[in-house]
C-alpha cells in the first residue's frame, strides 16, 4: 500500500513538473513569436496571442484598454512609423502567474539612434496564454 502511494505522489510530481515545462516553453514560443512580429513590424505574427482587451501604453501618447483587433492595427500603425532596427528583451518572470518580458527597441529617427523601453504581460485565459498588456515608452 505505500509503495502504491509513493508511485501516486511520484507521478503526481512528474505531471506538475512537465505542466511547468510546457508552461515555460508556450510563454517563451509566444514572446519569441512578439520579438520578431515587433523587430520584422509584422503584428501578424503574434496577433493570435493578443487578449481579447490588452492594455497598450506608446511614446506616441496612446494609452489605454483595446481590442484585440485595435490592438492589432495601433500596434501596427505604431511600429511602421518608428520602424524598429533592433529588439531585444529578457523574460522576467515566466514562473509567476502572470509572466512579464521587459527590453528595449531601438529605431532611427531624423538620423539619430534612438530606444524605447518594451514590456509585455501574460496571463493565462481559456486554456492559452494572452497577451495583457504591451508598452513601448521612453
Amino acid at each position: 500500500m505505500i509503495k502504491k502511494m509513493f508511485f501516486i505522489l511520484l507521478l503526481c510530481l512528474g505531471f506538475q513538473i512537465l505542466s511547468a515545462q510546457d508552461k515555460t516553453s508556450e510563454i517563451n514560443f509566444i514572446l519569441n513569436k512578439a520579438h520578431n512580429g515587433i523587430e520584422k513590424t509584422n503584428v501578424s505574427l503574434f496577433s493570435d496571442y493578443l487578449n481579447s482587451r490588452v492594455y497598450i501604453s506608446l511614446s506616441d501618447g496612446t494609452k489605454g484598454y483595446f481590442s484585440a483587433n485595435q490592438s492589432y492595427y495601433i500596434i501596427q500603425d505604431f511600429l511602421i512609423g518608428i520602424n524598429p532596427i533592433k529588439v531585444s528583451f529578457e523574460t522576467a518572470s515566466e514562473e509567476s502567474e502572470n509572466p512579464v518580458a521587459f527590453g528595449d527597441i531601438e529605431y532611427v529617427s531624423s538620423g539619430k539612434k534612438n530606444k524605447l523601453k518594451l514590456f509585455i504581460s501574460m496571463e493565462f485565459f481559456h486554456d492559452k496564454w494572452r497577451i495583457t498588456h504591451i508598452s513601448m515608452t521612453k
